[in-house]
């Protein structure tokens, strides 16, 4: 089973851009953060709280919160 991966920051002129991503057999899929961070450490420490949440089960669908 494929698990989704923070990969290394990506820097759009002086700032930078977290990234996650996943490979299966045939193809690879990269998301981002979507923001931009000072640091490609922040950039980096984003992408692992997202690769985080893709991983984590999604939640029921009669969840409710309230």
């Amino acid at each position: 089973m494929s698990r989704w991966q923070a990969t290394e920051a990506h820097e759009w002129c002086g700032a930078w851009e977290g990234r996650a991503q996943i490979t299966d057999r045939r193809a690879t899929r990269t998301v981002v953060c979507g923001h931009l961070h000072r640091s490609s450490a922040e950039a980096e420490r984003c992408a692992q709280g997202l690769a985080a949440r893709l991983n984590s089960p999604p939640m029921p669908s009669d969840y409710y919160v309230g």
